[in-house]
C-alpha cells in the first residue's frame, strides 16, 4: 500500500490528476470488471445484486491465481483467533 501512496502522490502534486486518473481506470477495471452492466430496463441496484455474486467468483479466482497458499476456509474456527492461527499453520509447511 505504501508503494501506491508513494507513486500516487498528494492531490494538488504534479502529475497527480493524470496518476489519479490511471488509478481509478484500473480499480474500475479490476474491481468491476465486465461483470457489472445493467440490462436495458433494470435499474442499478437490480444489476448490482444480480451482477455481484459473480464479481466475486471472478475476485476469488484471480486472488487464487496470485496467491501462495490457498487455505480453505469451511473448516476453520472462527470463534477462536488462536485455533485460526494454527489452522493457517497447518498449511504453510
Amino acid at each position: 500500500m505504501d508503494e501506491l501512496a508513494d507513486w500516487l502522490g498528494l492531490p494538488g502534486s504534479l502529475g497527480y490528476l493524470e496518476r489519479e486518473k490511471k488509478y481509478l481506470e484500473l480499480e474500475k477495471m479490476y474491481t468491476i470488471s465486465e461483470y457489472f452492466a445493467p440490462r436495458e430496463g433494470e435499474d442499478t441496484h437490480d444489476a448490482l445484486i444480480r451482477s455481484y455474486p459473480d464479481l466475486l467468483r471472478e475476485r476469488l479466482q484471480r486472488f487464487r491465481s496470485l496467491s501462495h497458499v490457498n487455505i480453505p476456509v469451511a473448516p476453520l474456527d472462527l470463534g477462536d483467533g488462536r485455533t485460526i492461527l494454527n489452522s493457517i499453520r497447518t498449511h504453510l509447511v
